[in-house]
C-alpha cells in the first residue's frame, strides 16, 4: 500500500451534509417568508432550488459566473421558476440562507468516525470551491474544524477545482508533494479530475454509485470504507 502523509478532503457533499442542511434551511425560509401565501409548497421550493443551485455551481466551477452573480441569481431564478419575480424577496431569502445554512451541524454518515481513525495516521486538509466565510462556519458548527490543518478555498486564491493550480497550491501550503498526498471528494468533474490533473491519487466518494468516467484509485459508497484503503 502506498504511504501517504497528507489527505485532502472536499467539504460539501463529502463530509458536510449539504442536502440535509440546505433542506432544513429552505423549510425554515418557507415559514419565515410565508411562501405558502404565494402558493409555493415546501417540497417544490426544495426541488427547484436543488436544480438551480446545481447548475449555478457548475457554472461557477467553470468560471462562467462569479460569487456575486451566483448569490444574486440563485433565489431570483428559483422563485422565477415558481412563478414569482421579486428581486427584493429573492435577496432577502439569499441573505437569510447564507446566515442560517452554514450554521447547520449535519455531517454525512461515518464522517466523524473515519476522521477519528485517520487523524492518528495523517495530516488532513480541506480543498473546496466553497466561499471562505461559509466554509469556516460550516467547519466550526459541524465540529469538523479540529480535524483539519489547512483549509484552501477557491475564493481565497482565485482558482477553482478542477484546475490543477488549486491542488498544487494546497500541496505547497501543506508542505508536502503530490506523491505523499491523496484527494477524497464526491464530484468527479472537480475533485477527481482536478486531483488527476495535479498528479495526486484520488478516492471518489460515490454513495449513489453513479457511473464515472474519470480515472481514480478507489471508489467508495460509504466513508467508513476509507479504513480499507488508508
Amino acid at each position: 500500500m502506498k504511504k501517504y502523509k497528507h489527505i485532502f478532503f472536499d467539504l460539501d457533499h463529502t463530509l458536510w451534509d449539504y442536502e440535509k442542511n440546505a433542506k432544513e434551511t429552505l423549510f425554515e425560509l418557507h415559514i419565515l417568508f410565508e411562501l405558502s401565501k404565494l402558493n409555493i409548497l415546501q417540497e417544490k421550493l426544495l426541488e427547484v432550488y436543488r436544480l438551480v443551485n446545481f447548475e449555478l455551481w457548475r457554472s461557477y466551477n467553470k468560471g462562467l459566473v462569479n460569487k456575486e452573480e451566483l448569490r444574486e441569481i440563485r433565489f431570483f431564478k428559483t422563485l422565477g421558476h415558481l412563478g414569482i419575480k421579486d428581486r427584493m424577496l429573492a435577496a432577502k431569502m439569499e441573505n437569510a440562507f447564507l446566515e442560517i445554512c452554514p450554521k447547520k451541524p449535519h455531517v454525512l454518515p461515518n464522517s466523524v468516525e473515519v476522521l477519528e481513525y485517520l487523524k492518528e495516521k495523517y495530516v488532513m486538509h480541506i480543498i473546496t470551491n466553497g466561499f471562505k466565510g461559509s466554509t469556516e462556519s460550516k467547519l466550526v458548527n459541524s465540529g469538523l474544524k479540529p480535524y483539519f490543518k489547512e483549509t484552501i478555498t477557491s475564493e481565497c486564491i482565485g482558482i477553482t477545482k478542477p484546475n490543477a493550480a488549486i491542488f498544487e497550491y494546497a500541496i505547497k501550503v501543506a508542505g508536502t508533494n503530490a506523491e505523499e498526498s491523496i484527494m477524497i471528494g464526491d464530484n468527479p468533474e472537480t475533485d477527481i479530475q482536478g486531483a488527476f490533473n495535479s498528479g495526486m491519487d484520488r478516492i471518489h466518494y460515490n454513495p449513489e454509485k453513479r457511473a464515472c468516467k474519470v480515472e481514480m484509485n478507489h471508489s467508495i459508497s460509504d466513508l467508513i470504507e476509507l479504513k480499507n484503503h488508508l
